[in-house]
């Protein structure tokens, strides 16, 4: 009897415990309902607010847009100057940039290049004084491609290369490059080649 009557008096004390917290999350679920009620309503009165900035700021553009329309006509105009100046820059350069045909020989440091041998005063050492450099030096004539200046090759192939006039020569003259490679020798060519001075 006792037992029983301990177990009826847990049984109570845990319905009235769970009783107790049901009530406890009902109130915070009814304060949590609250803030995000009142929550909502602030975010609302926000995007009015929004809405009624936005509403300024586009009038306040389409006024801009309305006053500058005759500045925007100036501008037009002012662009279609520039475009013709740039257009004529452009074709100018074009002519600059034009492609010249020059006759290509081939030679490298040695006595039948340049009639020194390795240990010689100079041997190696280009008019710019600069060594001789495989892939960039050439000899050219400085009245027609100045000393230090790029230039584009183009070979008969197709195959360009960026060199830069380095050298000289008694025997380059007018249009003439003369390319230096490690080992030059009769059967190493002489043709035209398409010249383009960077």
């Amino acid at each position: 009897m006792e037992k029983s009557k301990g177990k009826t008096i847990f049984t109570l004390i845990l319905v009235l415990i769970l009783s107790v917290f049901a009530s406890y999350k009902a109130i915070a679920l009814a304060e949590e309902n609250k803030r995000l009620i009142s929550e909502h309503q602030t975010l609302r009165k926000e995007l009015k607010s929004t809405i009624k900035e936005k509403k300024k700021l586009n009038d306040q553009l389409l006024e801009k847009q309305k006053e500058t329309s005759k500045k925007q006509e100036k501008i037009k105009a002012l662009e279609k100057k520039v475009d013709k100046l740039e257009k004529d820059l452009q074709a100018k350069k074009k002519e600059e940039e034009q492609w010249q045909t020059f006759t290509a020989t081939y030679y490298d440091a040695n006595y039948q290049s340049t009639g020194k041998n390795p240990g010689d005063k100079g041997y190696g050492t280009t008019a710019s004084g600069r060594k001789v450099q495989e892939g960039v030096t050439i000899a050219v004539d400085p009245n027609i491609i100045p000393l230090g200046t790029w230039v584009l090759i183009q070979y008969p192939d197709g195959r360009i290369e960026k060199r830069r006039a380095d050298d000289t020569g008694s025997a380059i003259k007018g249009k003439k490059i003369d390319i230096y490679i490690p080992k030059a020798s009769v059967t190493s060519g002489k043709h035209p080649v398409k010249v383009k001075i960077l």
